[in-house]
């Protein structure tokens, strides 16, 4: 996820503790996905979603997956 959004850190907004939570998120969202390192256009809509959850005030663990599963799919 840093690699996704270089500046997270470096906004200050976050602890250390809220960074790595979002992170593992991410990682495991990537993986349940199975989204490969190079689909930077699926990472960043997982990144970007987990971000916009938190930048919300949302601090469920469960509805932000959720959301980041959801992430980057086509829509039918």
């Amino acid at each position: 996820m840093r690699t996704i959004i270089p500046d997270l850190e470096s906004r200050g907004a976050f602890t250390p503790d809220e960074l790595a939570m979002m992170q593992v998120i991410y990682m495991s969202v990537c993986a349940e996905r199975s989204v490969g390192p190079d689909d930077k256009p699926t990472r960043e809509a997982i990144a970007r979603t987990i971000l916009k959850e938190v930048e919300r005030g949302n601090w469920d663990v469960a509805a932000i997956t959720a959301a980041a599963r959801g992430a980057g799919k086509p829509v039918a």
